[in-house]
């Protein structure tokens, strides 16, 4: 398994036994567990949180040291422990990833998997394909004789070292408030997830640590609130590291396909969260042999924002390389397209066929073809039989495809279908080209939708994220907004589906009324691309300007 990044949790527990979610470290997941932990009260050497002390070199144990002297830390436990995941089925009871995870312990029946809160990342990479195997760490640390008011006790404790796969990790535990913060010292209760070894840290130089200043508001921990009869506070951490998973996407796979979008990736890669460019660089030419990867060119699959590859090999991929607009670390699946031509900025190109066949057939140079217009010249070269040809953008679902004029300014990854034109330029046969356009992409359409009804119609289907994550990739809807409605669903995988069969612009706002993912037709600004109408809105609306026109014209 390959290790990636760190996703940590944080907990009080309340004395009423329950423990209650303050907060969520960022960048973070692991299970592991943690060793006796030691105090450290250092005040005279002034240790900021990127500071790094000496790693403790033994090994975690469960058992608490025989020696009771390190009261501040009593209780303090912390176990390490490598878990294999079960095994997970499909609705034909069909198993995924390693047939030997359970052994003879498998069971044999379909479990009922949903994918809550913190669990998404690690259930889609498995299913997804990667053979994901998660480590868990659960540490509880007991801060006794605990004041809002007048604590005593060490400024600073800090858990003893342990390890997941290599990795070095404490945590750190600020029980009046980081004092080098002075808007929380003595104010909050600061929490920190520590890198004990700087060789783990591929993140950034500056990045030491994951955690919060303020985990909790000294005053609310009260006997009556978190803070146990005893004047106990119980401080808990769980950590999770998994694996990304990397689709991997080729023109050949873009050619193969016939339909909307560009079709599914030619294979997938599992690397590290923390995994840089050459990281992902290696992984690829061991997948891809035959492929001489330095004059290729590695980037999202649609890079709309990110049209170049990382400047270093050493940064790493999250935070800079985008996948259709979303940051790559945002989900623990990312597309990314190795392209031979190395093409800084480009456009792809579809011809529908008059028997109704949608195929892809290359992509241009954005600068050389700005426009439709430029684009025909090409076409007409690449096809000296065809008279004329007609286009249209092509859009993800409902709405499928957008007029365009042969001036209209294109932009980087945006989808041109060409069909053959007739005789005839009247504006009747305009519109029925359109209608035979439209009906041609309703096809493909349809076929997406009927395996959406059938899924909504079988009620005896426990229906999960990943079914409506896949219905998403087939409707080439962004895996962001899928996530995005799944939120605003609570989590209800039907009500998430459906939500996504009515036809709404998922992700978009109406710049008039408000209204959140409408439905019927979008009116978009032709030169900020940011400004939205709703069809209520267009229609009863006299002036459609956005500032940026309004801006243009003043100049």
């Amino acid at each position: 398994m390959f290790v990636e990044s760190v996703s940590t949790n944080l907990w009080i527990l309340s004395n009423g036994g329950d423990f209650e979610k303050i907060n969520q470290m960022v960048n973070t997941h692991v299970h592991v567990v943690i060793p006796p932990s030691r105090q450290d009260n250092q005040q005279q050497q002034q240790h900021s949180p990127s500071s790094v002390k000496a790693a403790s070199v033994h090994p975690a144990t469960d058992a608490l040291p025989e020696d009771d002297s390190h009261a501040a830390m009593h209780g303090a436990t912390f176990t390490a422990s490598q878990s294999k995941l079960p095994k997970l089925f499909d609705s034909n009871n069909h198993n995924f990833g390693d047939d030997d995870l359970m052994g003879d312990a498998s069971v044999c029946t379909p479990p009922q998997v949903q994918l809550p809160g913190d669990m998404v990342r690690a259930i889609l990479g498995f299913v997804d394909g990667a053979s994901l195997k998660c480590q868990t760490a659960e540490c509880e640390v007991l801060i006794p004789h605990f004041k809002a008011t007048g604590y005593q006790g060490p400024d600073r404790i800090v858990s003893d070292t342990f390890c997941i796969d290599g990795h070095s990790f404490c945590l750190w535990i600020f029980p009046r408030g980081n004092p080098n913060e002075a808007e929380y010292f003595d104010r909050a209760l600061s929490v920190y997830l520590w890198h004990s070894s700087l060789n783990d840290n591929k993140f950034d130089q500056a990045l030491y640590n994951w955690g919060v200043h303020s985990l909790g508001d000294l005053t609310s921990f009260q006997p009556s609130g978190f803070v146990f009869p005893d004047r106990s506070l119980h401080v808990a951490a769980r950590v999770r590291v998994m694996a990304m998973t990397i689709r991997v996407h080729l023109e050949a796979g873009f050619l193969s396909h016939q339909g909307l979008g560009l079709g599914p990736p030619m294979l997938t890669l599992d690397v590290p969260f923390c995994a840089t460019l050459a990281d992902l660089m290696a992984a690829l030419a061991g997948a891809l042999p035959l492929l001489d990867l330095r004059e290729c060119r590695v980037q999202a699959k649609r890079p709309r924002k990110c049209l170049s590859t990382l400047a270093a090999a050493t940064m790493p991929l999250f935070g800079n390389l985008l996948c259709d607009g979303t940051d790559i670390d945002a989900y623990s699946t990312a597309d990314v397209f190795v392209d031979p031509a190395g093409l800084d900025s480009f456009v792809f190109l579809k011809v529908l066929e008059r028997s109704g066949v949608l195929r892809f057939v290359g992509r241009l140079q954005l600068s050389a073809y700005p426009t439709p217009h430029d684009m025909v010249a090409y076409m007409a070269t690449a096809f000296p039989r065809v008279a004329g040809w007609r286009y249209v953008r092509e859009e993800c679902a409902p709405q499928l495809m957008s007029p365009l004029s042969p001036s209209d300014r294109l932009q980087p990854s945006d989808v041109v279908i060409f069909v053959a034109a007739t005789n005839t330029p009247s504006n009747d046969d305009a519109d029925h080209w359109m209608t035979h356009v439209r009906h041609g992409l309703n096809q493909y359409l349809e076929r997406r939708y009927d395996h959406a009804r059938s899924l909504l119609a079988n009620e005896l289907h426990h229906m999960t994220l990943h079914d409506v994550e896949t219905i998403g990739d087939m409707l080439d809807v962004p895996r962001f907004r899928v996530h995005s409605v799944f939120a605003k669903c609570r989590e209800d995988a039907r009500r998430t589906l459906s939500y996504i069969m009515e036809g709404r612009h998922l992700g978009f706002i109406c710049d008039s009324c408000g209204e959140t993912d409408f439905g019927g037709a979008r009116y978009n600004c032709t030169v900020c691309s940011d400004y939205d109408l709703c069809h209520r809105c267009y229609g009863t609306s006299n002036v459609f300007v956005c500032l940026c026109m309004l801006m243009e014209r003043s100049s």
